[in-house]
């Protein structure tokens, strides 16, 4: 089905929001993301994820789970999106790669999933909790952030809009973030380098930036 129920489900041979694999992928879901930083203090702890989706595939998801009609999801809705639409996305590290000094770093499964329908009416946010299985001093090691699925059937791109990449309030620490492109890491036949934010943190009262 076209449904993100369906979608998420990964085989071989299918992409990983639904269908069989096209033997040369492109893009047919595009993300708009936001990060923030959870941290106990002086570690950060977890990442709290908004994805947001194209009106497109938008569309889909009203149709295949607002199954009254009245523009909203209940929370019966919102559990058959949650049940169906991660099952797999574990296997490919939730489209999230964090690392510490260049090390991957273990990231949960998603935890306080909800979704929001967006002030336009027409599309779709995802909201989950990614915890590291190990927190990290982002002053003592580097981090970077990337988002991409690796067979670039999923489109993702920093949400630039508005502050992409936010630190929790009460950090022992402040961070300056610069977002690149990933040049170490080419999908689609090298022809797409996905982004990746780097982080600066220094012992201090937390500022954005």
């Amino acid at each position: 089905g076209r449904s993100l129920a369906a979608a998420l489900a990964l085989g071989a041979a299918t992409s990983p929001l639904g269908g069989e694999r096209p033997a040369e992928a492109h893009p047919h879901v595009w993300i708009l993301a936001q990060a923030e930083m959870l941290h106990d203090g002086k570690r950060v702890t977890a990442l709290r994820l908004d994805w947001s989706f194209d009106e497109f595939f938008s569309a889909i998801l009203f149709e295949d789970f607002d199954w009254n009609g009245d523009g909203v999801f209940t929370p019966d809705e919102v559990e058959a999106m949650r049940a169906g639409a991660f099952a797999g996305l574990s296997e490919i590290g939730w489209f999230t790669d964090m690392r510490a000094d260049g090390t991957p770093l273990y990231l949960s499964d998603a935890a306080d999933f909800d979704v929001a329908v967006n002030r336009d009416g027409a599309s779709v946010t995802y909201s989950l909790t990614l915890a590291l299985e190990t927190p990290v001093d982002p002053t003592a090691q580097t981090l970077t952030l990337s988002i991409y699925d690796p067979d670039y059937y999923v489109s993702l791109e920093f949400d630039e809009r508005a502050r992409p990449i936010r630190i929790a309030d009460g950090a022992a620490f402040a961070c300056t973030t610069r977002i690149e492109r990933d040049a170490s890491n080419k999908l689609y036949f090298d022809l797409f380098e996905p982004p990746i934010a780097s982080f600066d943190c220094a012992a201090g009262p937390s500022v954005q930036g």
